[in-house]
């Protein structure tokens, strides 16, 4: 399984736009089999957000995550939408995880 951590950086003026797509898109999208999302605000800098994801299969899981109507939450689309850019990504294999099944804002 495939870990990423991508740091973002929202332009300020659209922070708030930002956040009000996350906290509207999160609660419907059940993430597919073999993927876990997560998206945080950094609480030292505004405007910057850590994402976290787990792939269990790059192709099946992206296809997957669209189908259940969480296009609008991955990377790119969110890039796109907000003017935002990668400040740094970091890779790696997982070897641990545990999560309920639950989507937050609940």
């Amino acid at each position: 399984m495939e870990y990423h951590h991508i740091v973002i950086r929202v332009p300020s003026d659209r922070v708030a736009a930002w956040e009000a797509h996350i906290a509207a898109s999160f609660p419907p999208f059940r993430a597919p089999d073999g993927f876990a999302l997560t998206i945080g605000r950094d609480d030292a800098e505004a405007g910057i957000y850590h994402m976290s994801s787990v792939l269990a299969d790059r192709t099946t899981v992206f296809v997957a995550a669209r189908e259940a109507g969480g296009g609008s939450v991955l990377l790119h689309p969110l890039l796109e939408r907000f003017g935002a850019e990668i400040v740094r990504r970091d890779r790696g294999t997982v070897v641990g995880m545990a999560t309920p099944r639950a989507n937050y804002p609940l």
